[in-house]
């Protein structure tokens, strides 16, 4: 999984990106995450995070994306 710098996801911006994290505990509004396996590409935008301190993780609404790669 990799955080995406870019403001929309896409397949080749997933496929490339390498800011590998191990965990996405408190994402913002807006961020984007990329999963990158075999055979699949995922991006994941947060469109809503509501913070639930001091209980992690943070709840959240969000778009998923899916290409085959």
């Amino acid at each position: 999984m990799a955080k995406l710098d870019s403001s929309s996801p896409s397949y080749d911006a997933c496929k490339k990106n390498t800011r590998f994290i191990t965990g996405a505990l408190s994402p913002a509004d807006g961020d984007i995450f990329c999963y990158v396996g075999k055979g699949v590409i995922a991006a994941v935008t947060f469109t809503k995070t509501v913070d639930t301190a001091p209980v992690q993780p943070v709840a959240a609404e969000f778009n998923i994306t899916i290409w085959q790669g």
